[in-house]
């Protein structure tokens, strides 16, 4: 195993390690590439489907025809290195510029660009160095990422109204890039997007933008004058390192905060901090690699902490995080190696990845019931790491995410984790505790480890899912059974495990993961992609049409077909007329040697094997076996299973709601409000509706007969009912009631425009509203006048539309009893026809 992650990682370092410092263009030596490529003389050929191109001896480069051009990897396009070329024209029909079409065509000094085309594919003109200047015209709506990357020679460019987004990388080193418009429509500035671009001095963002990318503009050290609209909700970390303007925000400020985002203390040397008033977001990479500091103090106002925002601030020891906060990103925490302990705030819904990775000192963690999922890394290597409780909330654990926290000992799972990465909890002391009580351990259905297994193994049934890299290297393994329970085989299940020849995947298992089955893997072949071999003579038996099959063929392994054990005939839901009444189901089913076993649970039990052996199954339904589910598992002489349908023994009820949900007040905002149904009928299931003010109506995921809400201020006066189904379809609704927060005041039906059929004739308003005591005041302006205050206070207005008042608008304010709170309708029109 060790040898495996050495070689991953090896490999990562070689894939990774030049490409993140700069772009291809800046580090390559093009007279060493020049010198060794294959010089193409080719003057003519086709770039697509339905498009040509043809090169003149003038070295006009000439792309002709309709649709798209093709996309290429890197150096595949005939036009790669072509210091022949020195200009392009794209004639009308073409309709995109392929990924790397143009890439490292350094003597090409201009192109046109028809109206006809309508993407920029990534790397289009990558390293272009002579061009100087392009027209992108307003019919483009996307350019991709590196498309003008390196092209050094390109002093101005005018991006259509048409673009959305600037992509990653998208002039990334334009070093004699003077100007850029960016035009309102534009959302969003990606990460590294001018990177480098040291001749640019100004830039204005319009207020169209909400996101500037990590590294957006990092080095563009000519940029003074930087303008960002309100807007911007979403600043990258380090989007403007290295600009003279944020050297001159500095100088104001160590801590330069933008629309409330603080985006840089990275120069700060201090050992403690208060977070200002008015900061909502901690930005990324905002306090990285800020050793002096121990103690930071975060108010109430911030409402997220962003990506690294305080990684490798190693003498941070003190942090209190509020619950304004909703969301901390990747790697927020890493490498903190001083903080001892943390409370995850009751908003935050997700640890993400390498949150508190390496946090080596971290000896207490309280995870709220707000989490629903733990992210990949998120504790690796937390050493001091003592106990965990995963609580209700939580559905995922990423991989590794306790991996290497040695003296991690009480891990407390709660049963809603379906999914467990892999790696989870490798080397802790909980996971080896759990290996001295049994040799597999399986969490929630999950085989997550069985690495001490050796001989001829079975899985227990009480198995759905045997994990990635759960049997890796059990070179003592020679065979095993699985279940009919196991759904699911993931990634290098059964990895190295040598002796293995053989194995029966029953029909049940529906996905089978990369190498998960008869296969070893060889750190020391030179093609890292070639790495993974397989195991001589290695067999997979199933059935046909299985997944077992699918995934024998696929990487070529023998398969031995099984007798097809099929259920062609399922059991049926049974109604009796009355308590004590007998219901029989029965299963037909084809194969060898068959065997029955039929399992039953009443509401509130759990699943229990019955003694009939048979393909049926009798029993008196009584009270307390009202609504009993019934199953049968049908065995072969192969051990193959099939499991028939889950099908219910009922006495009939009539299908009635006996109690209705009741409208809901919370005290304030965020409160929780709950609602519940009572029905009576056989098979209930429920199914929530709701609908905000301004919205319609919308299916929500609760199935219980209850439904709750935290009452945000944008879900006041939220409307709810149930719609109860029973099991043969029918179903009935449920009132519809409503959750409001006290003290507040809404609208929830607006008045409408009324146009009235001649000069006289009557037009009304009404607005109908929630809250105490209401009182209602309407409001008119006549063409060419002024808002006046009528002396209507009903919730409704009428008016005789005569010739000076078409056109007349209104509006009502209403006003609950404390004259505190109120709320104005839409101003509508009175017209006549």
């Amino acid at each position: 195993m060790k040898k495996r992650i050495v070689s991953a990682l090896m490999a990562f370092a070689l894939l990774f390690g030049s490409t993140v410092a700069l772009p291809e263009s800046v580090v390559t030596d093009s007279t060493s590439i020049t010198a060794s490529a294959e010089v193409n003389t080719d003057t003519s050929g086709k770039c697509g489907e339905n498009v040509n191109w043809s090169l003149s001896g003038d070295g006009v480069l000439t792309i002709s025809g309709t649709g798209k051009m093709y996309d290429y990897s890197y150096n595949t396009s005939p036009f790669y290195y072509r210091t022949d070329i020195k200009s392009v024209v794209i004639n009308s029909g073409v309709t995109s510029v392929g990924n790397s079409a143009f890439g490292n065509c350094t003597n090409f000094t201009s192109i046109s660009i028809p109206s006809s085309l309508i993407s920029i594919g990534e790397c289009a003109f990558n390293d272009c160095q002579s061009l100087s200047s392009v027209s992108i015209p307003s019919s483009v709506t996307n350019i991709g990422e590196r498309a003008f990357q390196s092209c050094i020679s390109l002093k101005n460019i005018i991006i259509p109204s048409s673009i959305k987004n600037i992509d990653n990388y998208t002039f990334n080193w334009c070093t004699n890039l003077e100007s850029i418009t960016i035009p309102f429509g534009v959302t969003s500035i990606g990460d590294s997007a001018f990177w480098h671009c040291i001749s640019l001095t100004s830039i204005s963002i319009p207020e169209s933008v909400t996101s500037i990318g990590d590294d957006a503009f990092i080095d563009c050290e000519s940029l003074i004058s930087v303008i960002i609209p309100k807007s911007v909700s979403n600043i990258g970390g380090r989007a403007f390192t290295g600009t003279k303007w944020l050297e001159n925000q500095q100088l104001k400020d160590p801590f330069v905060v933008i629309n409330g985002i603080l985006i840089d203390g990275q120069t700060y040397t201090g050992t403690t901090f208060n977070i200002p008033d008015g900061v909502k977001k901690i930005g990324s990479r905002s306090f990285e690699k800020c050793k002096n500091l121990y103690c930071i103090t975060i108010p109430e106002c911030v409402e997220s902490i962003e990506t690294r925002a305080f990684c490798e601030c190693t003498n941070l020891n003190s942090v209190l995080l509020p619950d304004s906060i909703v969301h901390i990103g990747g790697a927020a925490f890493e490498k903190c190696t001083s903080l001892i302990s943390i409370t995850i705030p009751d908003n935050i819904t997700s640890i993400e990845w390498d949150t508190f990775q390496c946090c080596s000192n971290l000896n207490s963690v309280f995870i709220p019931n707000s989490v629903i999922s733990i992210g990949s890394e998120a504790f690796e290597n937390c050493c001091e790491l003592l106990s965990i409780t995963i609580p209700n909330s939580v559905t995922s654990i990423g991989r590794s995410a306790f991996c290497n926290c040695s003296n991690l000992t009480s891990v407390n799972i709660s049963s809603n984790v379906t999914s467990i990465g892999y790696n989870a909890f490798k080397n802790t002391k909980w996971l080896e505790d759990q290996r001295n009580k049994d040799q597999m351990v399986v969490v929630n259905g999950i085989l997550i480890d069985g690495c001490t297994c050796s001989g001829d193994v079975t899985i227990p049934n009480t198995v759905t899912s045997i994990g990635s890299d759960a049997f890796y290297d059990c070179s003592s393994l020679t065979h095993v059974t699985i279940p009919w329970s196991v759904k699911n085989i993931g990634p290098e299940a059964f990895l190295d495990c040598t002796n293995l020849k053989f194995i029966t995947i029953p029909s049940n298992v529906t996905s089978i993961g990369d190498n998960a089955i008869g296969y070893y893997y060889d750190p020391f072949f030179d093609d890292y992609d070639q790495r993974y071999k397989k195991v001589e003579g290695f067999t997979i038996k199933g059935l046909k049409d299985s997944a077992a099959e699918k995934y024998a063929t696929d990487n070529g392994f023998a398969f031995e077909v099984l007798a097809d054990l099929k259920i062609t005939k399922q059991p049926t839901n049974v109604t009796v007329a009355k308590a004590g009444d007998t219901a029989t189901f029965s299963v037909t089913a084809s194969g060898t040697g068959l065997k029955y076993e039929w399992y039953v649970k009443d509401p509130g039990g759990s699943w229990i094997k019955t003694g009939a052996t048979s393909n049926k199954y009798s029993v008196s339904v009584t009270a307390a076996r009202d609504g009993r589910q019934v199953f049968c598992k049908v065995i072969d002489a192969y051990g193959n299973s099939a499991r028939s349908n889950i099908v219910t023994a009922t006495i009939d009820v009539q299908l009635a709601i006996t109690a209705q949900p009741t409208n809901v007040t919370v005290a304030k905002a965020g409160d929780t409000a709950s609602f519940s149904v009572t029905a009576t009928g056989n098979g209930l299931k429920y199914e929530w509706y709701i609908k905000d003010i301004g919205g319609s109506w919308t299916k929500v995921g609760s199935t219980s007969n209850k439904y709750s809400v935290a009452l945000k201020d944008t879900r006041n006066g939220r409307q709810v009912f149930c719609k109860v189904i029973d099991s043969t379809g029918t179903f009935v609704k449920s009132d519809i009631v409503t959750a409001t927060i006290k003290g507040t005041v809404v609208i929830t039906k607006q008045p409408t425009n009324v146009t009235v059929t001649k000069a006289g004739n009557t037009a009304s308003f009404s607005v109908t509203a929630l809250g105490s005591n209401l009182k209602y005041e309407w409001y008119i302006k006549d063409p060419g006048g002024n808002w006046t205050k009528t002396g209507a206070t009903s919730n409704k207005y009428s008016v005789s539309v005569t010739a000076a008042r078409n056109g007349r608008q209104v509006f009502c304010k209403v006003i609950d009893s404390s004259t505190k709170n109120f709320a104005k309708s839409n101003t509508v029109t009175a017209k006549i026809k």
